[in-house]
């Protein structure tokens, strides 16, 4: 009903895709690159504007950029093998109760063998507490500031469900605590497991495959309950304890990831006005 009073109200806008641009495998030329490669195709391009050869060339493209960690450590090879894809493996409980995988530490690379030393040091403070809960409180807080046209829900429940009950205490407190009973006893409802992915034109009129921005879509509910416990609880308790390195700038309050880039241009101009020696910079070269 909501996207029916939308398209009334706009009825000349454009929802989605619809066409997309792939590289010409046919052509044949020099210097033209490989179709399988968009960023670096300079050869022809074809348009494609059937909607199920549109989902099968995003599936393609899409399949590549959810499998860019696929060469790392624990993305393939012997850890990931032990480990298991969900690190519900015997090998993988031993290392979380102490025990290294010993007959793989030479083969890997010393930043993964840190990593491994982590997961298996024993930390002294454990909490017996339960899960998270979320309040009335919180619950009200959060879905009044959402825009009630914000697309979420792939079940159909849509934002305007949690908004039209917030004047309701007793219907508020049932969906505060649904969210919360999945983080205290450690559950995913089937409801939550299920995402839809949407895709958007980085550059609007440049619909090109390498050119769109993956817009993955929760369940409305489970979201908010993340922006909840993640972004504020945890956000804001890693921040009182300065638990994050000074050299993230992202996804921080009072940050931008442009800074970053920003001040490392800033110190490179200071360097080359003032010059100095900039040998600290061998250092900080990680940041």
């Amino acid at each position: 009903m909501f996207k029916k009073i939308g398209h009334t109200l706009a009825p000349n806008r454009t929802i989605g895709i619809t066409r997309i641009d792939i590289p010409d495998s046919q052509a044949i030329g020099p210097n033209v690159g490989s179709p399988s490669d968009p960023k670096t195709w300079k050869g022809p391009w074809i348009s494609i504007t059937n909607p199920e050869e549109i989902a099968a060339q995003i599936c393609i493209s899409n399949r590549n950029q959810y499998n860019q960690a696929v060469n790392t450590p624990f993305g393939s090879g012997p850890l990931a093998t032990i480990i298991g894809r969900n690190g519900d493996t015997p090998e993988a409980e031993a290392l979380l109760k102490g025990s290294l995988p010993t007959e793989l530490l030479s083969s890997l690379m010393p930043e993964t063998v840190r990593v491994l030393h982590t997961l298996a040091s024993q930390t002294s403070q454990v909490s017996e507490t339960k899960g998270p809960t979320i309040s009335d409180e919180e619950f009200i807080s959060t879905f009044r500031l959402i825009n009630e046209a914000t697309s979420s829900s792939p079940s159909g429940r849509h934002v305007g469900h949690y908004k039209a009950i917030l004047k309701n205490p007793d219907m508020v407190s049932f969906h505060s605590t649904m969210m919360s009973i999945p983080f205290q006893v450690g559950i995913a409802p089937d409801r939550w497991t299920r995402v839809t992915d949407i895709m958007l034109e980085k550059d609007e009129g440049n619909p090109r495959c390498h050119r769109l921005r993956i817009l993955a879509l929760f369940e409305g509910d489970f979201n908010q309950a993340k922006r909840i416990i993640l972004a504020r609880r945890l956000s804001h308790h890693v921040e009182d304890h300065n638990l994050v390195p000074h050299m993230q700038f992202g996804s921080r309050p009072g940050k931008n990831c442009h800074s970053a880039v920003l001040q490392k241009v800033l110190s490179h101009d200071i360097v080359r006005i003032t010059k100095q020696t900039a040998a600290f910079m061998e250092n900080d070269a990680v940041g």
